[in-house]
């Protein structure tokens, strides 16, 4: 691969030289572009501002070249470069290597990242669940609490009639006391009554009520 990229550079080289200047080469007695046979690739290395510019314009397609020859990002030797070429294409490898760098890195945050992300999502979904039964247990306690309401309300209205049964029970109450009262007062009354009779006193019966009227004469 290495040979065919410098070939095909040679000859890249070439027909530029020649678009540029219109002469000839001659390369192993063949000629190429109507120049002596005598000459050589010499002229590239006298010329060095032609050459340099030259070099700068195919560094594009150099690194293309080496890119497609090369999948791990190896450093491309080529002896046959010029300085600035060499430059150049160690400038482009240094970048490649730092991309590279910088994609690895971008890489691994994205796995990271990913990871992280799996296990939030996992997360999300376990509190999605742990929310569903909280509200069902929500429900259940929000039903109780409505039935001890009830309870409670039913209670309230029970105790309610019980204080006032209570209270017509306790002015009943009263009302027993009382005549009770009474009754023992007439009892002892009557007890006392009794004691005086036995002492020598009598009760004096109250006067007839009859209306007393003379006897009538016989008239016969």
């Amino acid at each position: 691969m290495d040979i065919k990229w410098n070939m095909a550079l040679l000859s890249m080289r070439a027909d530029r030289y020649w678009n540029k200047t219109r002469k000839k080469i001659s390369i192993q007695g063949t000629d190429v572009a109507g120049f002596a046979k005598s000459k050589d690739w010499s002229f590239m290395e006298n010329e060095e501002e032609n050459h340099a510019l030259v070099a700068d314009e195919e560094a594009p397609i150099e690194f293309a070249l080496m890119a497609k020859s090369s999948y791990d990002n190896e450093v491309f030797d080529n002896s046959l470069c010029s300085k600035a070429c060499k430059k150049n294409t160690d400038s482009l490898n240094s970048k490649i290597t730092e991309l590279s760098d910088k994609l690895s890195d971008i890489k691994t945050n994205l796995y990271h990242y990913k990871l992280g992300l799996a296990q939030v999502e996992a997360r999300l979904v376990d509190y999605k669940s742990q929310e569903i039964k909280f509200y069902e247990k929500i429900r259940a306690i929000e039903f109780e609490l409505n039935n001890k309401n009830i309870k409670i309300e039913r209670l309230t209205n029970e105790l309610e009639n019980a204080k006032k049964e209570k209270d017509h029970l306790d002015s009943k109450l009263t009302g027993f006391q009382s005549a009770s009262k009474d009754l023992e007062k007439l009892l002892e009354s009557q007890r006392s009554n009794k004691n005086k009779e036995g002492l020598g006193c009598s009760a004096v019966p109250p006067p007839s009520a009859q209306v007393y009227s003379p006897p009538k004469k016989d008239m016969s």
